[in-house]
């Protein structure tokens, strides 16, 4: 319960307080929840005969990893929420003067 009541003081200042693993699960957070997500059905595969409280394990299983990933990655910052564009997304937009990524709908008044 000690190490519980650590991670809860710690997450309340937007920080775990667990080294470099809290900076290193925010930048790989999303790719944490697609593998944490995938390894759900995974394992129900793999269990030879998976019971009704078999597949409510696993569900929950998720939930709490899912849960971890948040608490301990909250407060450092993603690469999504920096705002950084794949390179070949900017060098595209680049000669074109537009900030979207659509393309210009004809007839709509653009030339």
């Amino acid at each position: 319960m000690g190490s519980v009541r650590f991670v809860c003081q710690h997450a309340k200042e937007g920080r775990a307080g667990l080294g470099p693993v809290g900076p290193w699960v925010g930048r790989y957070r999303g790719a944490l929840r697609i593998g944490i997500v995938a390894l759900g059905p995974v394992v129900l595969f793999a269990w030879s005969n998976p019971g009704l409280w078999v597949v409510l394990g696993v569900i929950l299983g998720v939930l709490l990893l899912l849960w971890a990933v948040e608490a301990i990655g909250r407060g450092y910052p993603s690469p999504e929420a920096d705002g950084d564009e794949p390179a070949s997304k900017a060098s595209e937009q680049a000669g074109t003067g537009r900030t979207g990524s659509s393309p210009p709908i004809a007839g709509r008044g653009v030339p």
